[in-house]
């Protein structure tokens, strides 16, 4: 539509008190803005690999501490590590600096920037 029928229309409605339909194609988005949008509310915008988080873990904590506690979920730069009992999670929070520092020289610094332990 030429601009000046544009023009036509938009002055004839105003001057008849006619409201306009608005474009029906206003509020069209694309599947990606939602599916990028819930993976970052998700903490899971980076595609972190779970299987990469498991070997590192493993890695660092060493075979013993592995086979008692390992990573649930990592969201928003938390890890969250199983424990199997009280005994284990005490002895890893005496250890949480080196860990933490060891996850964050193996995975990078934004990665993980705090360890929580849940025991079950």
């Amino acid at each position: 539509m030429p601009e000046s029928l544009k023009i036509r229309a938009k002055v004839l409605s105003e001057w008849r008190g006619v409201w306009e339909r608005p474009d029906p194609r206003r509020n069209l988005h694309t599947p990606k803005e939602y599916v990028e949008s819930l993976l970052k509310n998700a903490g899971i915008d980076q595609g972190f690999d779970q299987q990469k988080l498991e070997s590192v873990w493993q890695s660092v904590a060493g075979e013993f501490v592995a086979k008692h506690a390992r990573p649930e979920s990592l969201k928003h730069g938390i890890l969250v590590l199983h424990v199997v009992q009280p005994t284990m999670r005490f002895e890893l929070q005496q250890q949480s600096g080196r860990l933490l520092r060891n996850l964050q020289r193996d995975l990078g610094k934004n990665v993980v920037r705090q360890i929580r332990f849940k025991i079950g």
